[in-house]
């Protein structure tokens, strides 16, 4: 996976490359440690909890982006003053 983030005004380039295995490996490690109750938090109006069962969901869907769709943008952003923001699996 590839973040890349671009600031043309302070010329700022962050350019992060990290395996997809180290982040599904991060994933199922924190596993046990997330749970995100959404009544909680102020001025939420969501009521759903996040926890283990939406990891494995998310971790099934990396590993499907990676295998079927290598290369696909999931955030391709471009602003007028020449802010670039991407994330490429």
């Amino acid at each position: 996976m590839r973040i890349i983030v671009k600031n043309k005004e302070d010329n700022v380039n962050i350019n992060i490359i990290a395996p997809l295995s180290v982040i599904t490996t991060l994933l199922r490690v924190s596993k046990p440690f997330i749970k995100i109750d959404l009544k909680k938090v102020k001025n939420s109006k969501i009521n759903y909890i996040f926890g283990s069962k939406d990891v494995d969901v998310i971790i099934k869907g990396l590993k499907y982006l990676n295998k079927e769709h290598k290369g696909l943008y999931l955030v391709d952003v471009e602003e007028e003053n020449g802010d670039i923001v991407k994330i490429k699996i």
